[in-house]
């Protein structure tokens, strides 16, 4: 069960994101808006971490990276990102581009992208 200020944060993520995808990939599929955001996060999470390759990860460099990219890193600081991966650890790359529902699980680690 995740605490009422992750839940809240991951929402904040979610809402950031939903409003980007709104107003830039309005001509495209929710579905590759969001293959493109883990792409580039964890692309960034693998750069920056000890992380195996074959085991691709999301982290919160990787997120942070993608809020600047899309010009929204302001709207949540990175204590508050690291705050959501305190809680709920990295996102494997499979888990979070192969499930299609909000906080989908893989081994009990909650995927933030949805």
């Amino acid at each position: 069960q995740l605490s009422m200020s992750c839940e809240q944060s991951i929402n904040k993520l979610n809402e950031i994101l939903e409003e980007y995808r709104a107003n830039n990939y309005r001509q495209t599929f929710p579905k590759r808006f969001q293959k493109d955001i883990i792409k580039a996060a964890s692309k960034i999470s693998s750069n920056n971490s000890s992380a195996q390759s074959d085991g691709a990860i999301i982290s919160a460099e990787g997120i942070e990276h993608v809020l600047n990219n899309i010009s929204a890193g302001h709207k949540m600081p990175r204590i508050e990102i690291e705050a959501i991966f305190c809680e709920i650890g990295v996102c494997p790359l499979e888990s979070a581009s192969s499930e299609s529902g909000s906080n989908s699980t893989n081994n009990g680690s909650s995927c933030v992208i949805s």
